[in-house]
């Protein structure tokens, strides 16, 4: 029952108490990582980000088309969902912020995807070194719009809750549309 839930707290309206459960099943993943009690599917996505710095074997340094941090600019940060299932999307979002008076960048970080399914299986050491390594590559933007939901709170909430701070605001993407 612990990786059945996705954590998207469709669960608290329900609860007569507003309790969320997220934090406690990240935590008891954790622990099931930790004990060797996980499902084998979680040491497939340890090794699928060993390989490959993201759950996909697929390179999104090349399918992202990355820019260069500029001092006050806008990285638009692609989620790496849309990179592999959607080919097309980033694209076109990127054209319609071209159109836009605000001056923007895609700023895929390095490694390419932020990490959430790590944290999101219990693989909470790798989740951490990951999350260090992606905040690092994102320094020199004026800040961040993140195309996924579950990357803008992966990078804007749950890096912060483990002591990794990213440096420029991170936001949705739908703020700036």
């Amino acid at each position: 029952m612990l990786y059945k839930c996705t954590d998207c707290e469709g669960t608290v309206p329900a609860c007569r108490h507003r309790i969320s459960v997220g934090g406690s099943l990240r935590e008891a993943r954790v622990d099931a990582v930790r004990k060797g009690v996980a499902p084998a599917e979680v040491e497939w996505l340890r090794a699928r980000f060993a390989e490959h710095d993201s759950p996909y074997a697929v390179d999104l340094q090349r399918r992202a088309q990355s820019g260069r941090p500029r001092e006050g600019c806008t990285g638009v940060v692609p989620a790496c969902t849309s990179l592999v299932h959607q080919r097309g999307e980033f694209p076109r979002v990127m054209r319609l912020l071209d159109m836009s008076s605000e001056e923007v960048t895609t700023a895929l970080p390095d490694p390419g995807c932020c990490g959430y399914p790590l944290d999101a299986a219990g693989l909470r050491d790798e989740f951490v070194a990951h999350a260090k390594r992606v905040a690092k590559s994102l320094e020199g933007y004026g800040r961040l719009a993140v195309q996924g939901a579950a990357c803008a709170w992966t990078l804007g909430v749950r890096y912060r809750e483990l002591g990794v701070r990213v440096k420029p605001e991170v936001l949705p993407l739908v703020d700036l549309l």
